[in-house]
């Protein structure tokens, strides 16, 4: 995750305790909020030596800005935790001093793939777990498809966020722009916010009663059940298996 991207995922996650955060979008953000308070001290103090009006706006912009990034350093600390196995509370012990030396090799140590704790919802009545090298059980072989069949792509993000895509073969949208896959949040059917993601990485289409995967001349190309698919150019999908976007692990299914 980028220096951007970590900010921004940070505040509109503003007061989220829920989930986990990479070390990228937490050390990213620590900065961020470093560089401001920095920042802002040094410009007020330039301009508050012989004014003391000076130095009340700065103690009452100081307050703001504090509580402003307060609680957006308490949720991405506590989602940092979480993606080592432990509880937001235990930033507690930074009251300790000496439990600041715990604390901070939990926030530096790499968070594994937590996906035993997060649920996909692959069929409209159920839940069930999966992991990538988890099949479907299917009656025909991957690539017939009825003309009103269920496709599903789902996944994780590097943040553990859970990734879906489902629809069926007879969506008209196949047969003309296609879904996109990207990191372009805006125009793309499946958002992927990953540095390892092209804006528009990819497009899946319906051509001849099949579905297609079309690389759109991403950086990190495709995989489709650990083949290569150049960039520009198009593939079969298969709608059993895995399929690679970038950095990022996906499973094909039918629902």
């Amino acid at each position: 995750m980028t220096f951007v991207e970590s900010v921004k995922t940070c505040f509109s996650k503003y007061a989220n305790f829920e989930g986990r955060a990479s070390r990228s979008e937490y050390w990213w953000f620590i900065l961020f909020t470093s560089l401001i308070t920095v920042g802002f001290e040094a410009v007020i103090d330039r301009n508050s030596f012989n004014k003391s009006s000076y130095q009340d706006m700065a103690v009452v912009m100081g307050i703001i800005v504090n509580l402003a990034l307060f609680l957006p350093q308490i949720a991405v600390t506590t989602r940092r935790l979480h993606d080592v196995n432990k509880s937001g509370w235990w930033q507690l012990i930074s009251f300790t001093i000496i439990g600041l030396i715990p604390l901070i090799v939990w926030l530096v140590t790499k968070g594994e793939k937590h996906y035993e704790d997060r649920g996909v919802n692959f069929s409209e009545k159920s839940t069930k777990q999966f992991n990538y090298s988890e099949s479907f059980a299917v009656t025909s072989s991957p690539n017939s498809l009825n003309d009103n069949e269920k496709i599903i792509i789902a996944g994780f993000d590097s943040n553990g966020n859970v990734l879906r895509l489902s629809f069926f073969t007879s969506d008209p949208k196949l047969n003309n722009s296609g879904l996109v896959l990207g990191r372009d949040s805006a125009n793309c059917d499946l958002h992927i916010a990953d540095q390892s993601i092209s804006r528009k990485h990819a497009r899946i289409y319906r051509n001849n009663h099949q579905i297609w995967i079309e690389d759109m001349g991403s950086t990190n190309g495709i995989l489709v059940n650990g083949k290569k698919i150049n960039s520009g150019e198009c593939a079969l999908l298969s709608t059993t298996g895995s399929l690679s976007i970038g950095g990022i692990e996906l499973t094909l299914g039918r629902g």
